[in-house]
């Protein structure tokens, strides 16, 4: 279990519809990534059908959330040249989910 939460409050939208289906989802802008030097992989964990997406160039991600309560955010940093590499974890049981 990860001490690092992610609090907040997510509606339920169908915005996203084509490919994941009505839900909610976590966006979020990571604006000091440097994707020059290392790639960074965002992920649910366990996932539904989607794993892991890799950071581009404009450094937004979406996430789809199915499971708060089972479910945990893992951001995993991969140094380019292979040389370093490092993960987080960040629970989700208290997002606040409404219609």
């Amino acid at each position: 279990m990860t001490n690092k939460k992610i609090t907040g409050t997510l509606t339920k939208t169908n915005a996203f519809a084509s490919p994941w289906g009505e839900g909610y989802f976590l966006a979020m802008k990571a604006p000091s990534a440097d994707v020059a030097t290392y790639d960074y992989y965002v992920s649910m964990d366990p996932s539904v059908s989607s794993g892991p997406m890799k950071l581009d160039a404009d450094k937004d991600w979406l996430a789809k959330v199915t499971d708060k309560d089972t479910q945990k955010l893992v951001i995993r940093i991969q140094q380019k040249n292979g040389l370093f590499s490092a993960s987080a974890e960040y629970d989700l049981s208290e997002l606040t989910l409404t219609e």
